[in-house]
């Protein structure tokens, strides 16, 4: 019980920090959105877990837009399942020591304490997502997460048709509710209101 308690706090004061920069878990407004946060496992490109929690962190009014989304999506059968949302500021600088790819990933740049230049993950205004089907299933899509190769990139033509409408279909409906693909990864997209919002390092 002790241990419960104790998670438990720790869950509300993280709550608390993200709401005082203006940060949700997309979870409380919607719990039909699926969350497996690839940098709160070892299982991804830094070959190390980045995250200490497993929740999901938008700008209120990007977790609202994404809700929305949600709502299409279970129309035609389907769920939004998020890989990734708010990335502290100083998470960005440890991808950028290791893979300072620019058609990849966003350079960080601090100029002292002053946070210049970033991912508009850091910002809370960007996400990355794929769709999984009614058994909780993901569509297939042309690569893994974070696969940084041309395969990626939403223009590939060497991917088949299930795969290609998969893509088609996730982005047709993100930009409805303002949110603009990345063209070198299918499963990242920018909330049209990113320029508004501050680059963030609030520790998940």
């Amino acid at each position: 019980m002790v241990v419960t308690t104790d998670i438990s706090n720790v869950m509300s004061e993280l709550k608390q920090r993200m709401r005082e920069v203006g940060l949700v878990d997309v979870q409380d407004l919607d719990s039909t959105i699926q969350v497996h946060l690839a940098y709160a496992t070892p299982n991804n490109f830094m070959n190390q877990i980045m995250y200490e929690s497993h929740h999901a962190f938008l700008l209120e009014s990007v977790a609202k837009a994404l809700v929305k989304a949600q709502n299409e999506f279970k129309s035609l059968g389907y769920a939004i399942k998020i890989l990734d949302a708010y990335r502290p500021f100083s998470v960005q600088e440890k991808f950028w020591e290791r893979y300072p790819k620019p058609s990849f990933l966003a350079r960080p740049l601090r100029n002292e304490e002053k946070l210049v230049s970033g991912s508009k993950h850091n910002r809370g205004a960007a996400v990355d997502i794929t769709l999984v089907d009614k058994a909780g299933a993901e569509l297939p899509m042309p690569t893994p997460f974070d696969e940084f190769s041309a395969r990626a990139g939403r223009s590939f033509i060497g991917v088949n048709d299930p795969e290609l409408r998969n893509v088609k279909l996730l982005e047709e409906v993100m930009q409805k509710y303002h949110f603009l693909g990345l063209p070198s990864e299918w499963w990242h997209f920018d909330h049209n209101d990113w320029t508004e919002y501050p680059l963030l390092d609030v520790p998940l």
